[in-house]
């Protein structure tokens, strides 16, 4: 064993430039077989864990333009008029997600922030019937009455009138003379 361990160092030694040019050459292609072999699992293995993995897929778009030309999204009625259109599609489902939502902004003398604590997704109803993930709290068939739309429609429409007539009332009774000493 000493005596295959001595003739190794030998040989090593002999070829110092090319000996160390052939370690470093191999050292590479094993890291990069490895990586890419890590690389190929993590692909393969992706989302297997749906009972109907093999019948799930993402659409992507397309776009040629001078920046981009991938968009990792589509736009939002392509899911459900590719199901009805296509025969083979059998169900739809739109996401979006990475939808930070603001708790409270606050303004300072020298700039403006805000408080962002959490993110948001939004799916539509048919996410469930096409992927297994368990809901640990809470119902997954919850509808929302149009009635909390609609209400939702009335306070924002009558919260706008309030503001735009009390800006309009205030700038009716403005002195413009003062106005235009101020600026």
């Amino acid at each position: 064993m000493w005596f295959h361990l001595k003739i190794m160092l030998r040989n090593l030694h002999r070829g110092g430039v090319y000996s160390v040019i052939n370690i470093g050459g191999l050292a590479v292609g094993i890291t990069a077989c490895i990586l890419i072999m890590l690389w190929v699992q993590d692909e393969v293995s992706f989302d297997k864990f749906h009972k109907r993995s093999q019948d799930i897929f993402k659409t992507n778009l397309q776009v040629r333009t001078t920046g981009m030309d991938w968009w990792w999204n589509a736009c939002a009625p392509l899911a459900f008029t590719a199901r009805e259109e296509i025969p083979e599609i059998e169900n739809a489902c739109r996401f979006y997600t990475s939808w930070e939502a603001e708790l409270f902004s606050y303004i300072t003398e020298k700039e403006e922030r805000s408080v962002k604590n959490f993110s948001c997704g939004m799916v539509d109803t048919t996410f469930f019937s096409i992927f297994d993930f368990q809901v640990l709290d809470g119902n997954v068939r919850i509808t929302i009455s149009w009635r909390i739309f609609a209400l939702a429609g009335i306070i924002t429409v009558a919260l706008t009138l309030l503001t735009v007539g009390w800006q309009a009332i205030k700038a009716a009774m403005a002195n413009p003379v003062k106005s235009i000493m101020n600026s």
